[in-house]
C-alpha cells in the first residue's frame, strides 16, 4: 500500500485526497464494507447544525459538504466528539499544533485566500477525513473577519472510504498530522 500523495504550498487537501482516492490510488480497501455502510460512518462526523450543501459518492467512498456557523478557529466537529471517537476507539490523527494552514487557492478564476484544518480518523475499517475551511477574497480580508468573537461561516468536507490502519497512517502522514493517541486534542 502506498499513498503517494503529497501537499503542496498551494493545493487544498479537499483537491488532494480527492485526487488520491480516484482509480489510480492504491489505497487498500477492507472486502465486505459497502457504500451504505461507508455512508453511516461518514455520518458519524456531520455536525447537528450544519447547513448541508452537497454529496458526492464515487464506488466505495463518500464527500459531504456543509456549512457552519463557527467562532472563529473553532472546528466544526467539536473536540468532544472527537475525543468520544478516540474514546470508542477509532484512531484520531491531528495537526501538531493549533494553528490553521493559510493559502492561496488558485483552481478558481479568481483567487482566493483559505485557512483550513483537517483530522484523519480511522475506524471500523474506515478512513474519515475532517476538512474545515475558511474562505476570504485575500489574506487581509480574511484575517479581519476571523478578529470577531462573533461566529462565522465554516466550510467542512467529510470524506469517508473504506481503508485499513495503514491507509490511515499514511494518508495522515501526507497531510503532516500527527497520530499520537496520547496528545491531547486541540
Amino acid at each position: 500500500m502506498v499513498f503517494r500523495c503529497r501537499i503542496a504550498a498551494v493545493a487544498s487537501l479537499m483537491m488532494l485526497l480527492t485526487a488520491c482516492m480516484d482509480k489510480g490510488s492504491s489505497i487498500k480497501q477492507p472486502v465486505g464494507l459497502g457504500l451504505a455502510t461507508t455512508r453511516q460512518y461518514a455520518s458519524l462526523f456531520h455536525p447537528k447544525d450544519a447547513v448541508h450543501v452537497g454529496s458526492a459518492t464515487e464506488k466505495l467512498w463518500v464527500q459531504d459538504s456543509f456549512e457552519v456557523s463557527r467562532r472563529p478557529f473553532e472546528f466544526a466537529i467539536g473536540l468532544d466528539q472527537l475525543s468520544g471517537a478516540r474514546a470508542e476507539g477509532w484512531l484520531v490523527c491531528q495537526p501538531f499544533d493549533s494553528k490553521w494552514i493559510g493559502y492561496y487557492d488558485g483552481r478558481m478564476e479568481a483567487s482566493r485566500y483559505m485557512q483550513q484544518r483537517a483530522y484523519v480518523l480511522h475506524g471500523n475499517g474506515t478512513l474519515i477525513t475532517l476538512i474545515s475551511q475558511y474562505y476570504g477574497d485575500d489574506e487581509n480580508t480574511l484575517a479581519r473577519q476571523l478578529r470577531t468573537a462573533e461566529p462565522v461561516t465554516q466550510h467542512l468536507v467529510v470524506l469517508a472510504q473504506p481503508a485499513d490502519a495503514y491507509a490511515a497512517e499514511e494518508a495522515a502522514e501526507s497531510l503532516g498530522l500527527s497520530c499520537d493517541q496520547t496528545a491531547p486534542l486541540h
